[in-house]
């Protein structure tokens, strides 16, 4: 932080401070402004031209000062917020202006500059699309800056819920950003919207299997179009032949690769289908998770306890997660624990992570989904008819609104009575 501060006095003072004569003008500046002494031998030191002594506070709250802050503590505090709100201020304008060249040129600066700019892409992305400029928004995707692979996958999660969200209330069908591989990338690989996927999401999944060249985004695809196929009742096939050129991809597309298999029942047990890839991994607490993410969200809907059963012993129940996005995973596996304790009648573990397991957590993309498992859940668990009767209407309008067959009457009240038999 010393260093924004001594950048910012020469932002202030309008000249890099190189030698003696800006030592004293910065001193001079101090003495004007704030009328207060700040000796130049002490800016000496702490610029480097003069050998380092560690500065005093009192030292940092003058140069603090002088750049508008009411003291150094205050400047660490706000410095960062501050510098956010002047770049989302700078931004707005260009953004009424409408013109796209400034706009780009911006973002690019930016990129280079500020920490905050997952925020600045979310922003820039919603007006747009608010304003249904899907053209600007398109080549917006296409600037460097916003390559996919220039992200975390944490930063992309966020980027892809928060503008996901928007889509889903805002279905577009502007085909060229829909095979825009930055924005196929960050939006519809990371919000992966389980309400939709007899709807818009699934409508482009169509598209951009048609168009794709990427073989991790055609595998995706492949396995959501599966995954509908199941829910709207009809054969599940299984188009991954050669697991072993599978292997090197990301944990949660490998886990959805494996359920589609699971789903179309192209496997001998369970041990051998997934043994190999659980073997595997040495991080055995964050990638073991990411990789059962989607096989445990199959588990339950499928009624398929042998899974259950398997991801049970390969995840342990106090797994920490390593990143924010993986609380989401280890809530699903606090669910699928409930669904499994409740079959083997183990009713103290049924109670433990009943009580662990936070509806407020769901991820937005999911939450629908999940809800309808829950609805199953509670519906078995109360001994109450006024209940039951809430529960299964809420279940069969939730399931219409989705339009996932799948999701019958028969189903809410026979699950577990299936899962015994």
């Amino acid at each position: 932080m010393i260093d924004l501060l001594k950048k910012e006095c020469e932002v202030k003072i309008g000249l890099k401070i190189k030698n003696l004569g800006d030592c004293k003008f910065l001193a001079h500046a101090i003495l004007d402004t704030l009328n207060r002494e700040l000796n130049y031998n002490t800016v000496r030191r702490l610029w480097g031209l003069a050998p380092y002594v560690k500065p005093r506070f009192a030292t940092l709250d003058i140069l603090a000062e002088f750049i508008g802050f009411n003291g150094y503590s205050h400047f660490t505090k706000t410095y960062q917020s501050s510098k956010e709100l002047k770049t989302q201020d700078e931004f707005y304008k260009l953004l009424y202006k409408a013109n796209s060249d400034e706009l780009f040129s911006f973002v690019k600066k930016s990129k280079r500059n500020s920490e905050g700019f997952p925020n600045l892409i979310i922003s820039l992305s919603r007006e747009l699309i608010y304003a249904k400029e899907y053209d600007i928004l398109n080549q917006f995707f296409r600037l460097n800056e916003l390559q996919y692979e220039s992200f975390s996958y944490s930063e992309a999660v966020y980027i892809g819920n928060s503008i996901g969200l928007l889509i889903r209330k805002k279905p577009f069908d502007h085909v060229e950003l829909q095979k825009n591989t930055n924005f196929i990338r960050l939006i519809y690989l990371t919000f992966v919207d389980y309400s939709s996927i007899a709807g818009y999401y699934g409508a482009w999944t169509n598209i951009i299997a048609k168009h794709t060249e990427l073989n991790d985004v055609a595998y995706f695809c492949k396995a959501v179009s599966q995954l509908r196929n199941f829910l709207v009742h009809k054969p599940v096939k299984d188009e991954f032949e050669d697991l072993t050129k599978y292997s090197n991809l990301h944990p949660i597309l490998l886990g959805r690769i494996l359920s589609v298999k699971i789903l179309a029942h192209n496997y001998k047990t369970i041990e051998t289908l997934l043994d190999p890839y659980f073997n595997e991994i040495t991080e055995k607490n964050s990638a073991q998770l990411e990789l059962s993410y989607e096989l445990m969200v199959i588990s339950i809907s499928s009624n398929n306890i042998e899974l259950m059963a398997y991801l049970t012993t390969q995840i342990k129940p106090d797994t920490q997660p390593v990143f924010y996005y993986q609380k989401h995973h280890i809530n699903i596996y606090y669910l699928m624990s409930m669904f499994y304790s409740k079959t083997i009648d183990n009713k103290q573990d049924k109670k433990i992570f009943t009580k662990l397991f936070n509806p407020d957590l769901l991820r937005a993309s999911y939450e629908e989904y999940i809800t309808l498992l829950v609805l199953i859940f509670r519906y078995s668990e109360t001994n109450s008819t006024k209940l039951r009767a809430i529960y299964k209407q809420r279940y069969l309008s939730l399931a219409a609104q989705l339009n996932y067959p799948y999701f019958s009457e028969n189903l809410l009240v026979g699950f577990f009575k299936d899962m015994k038999n």
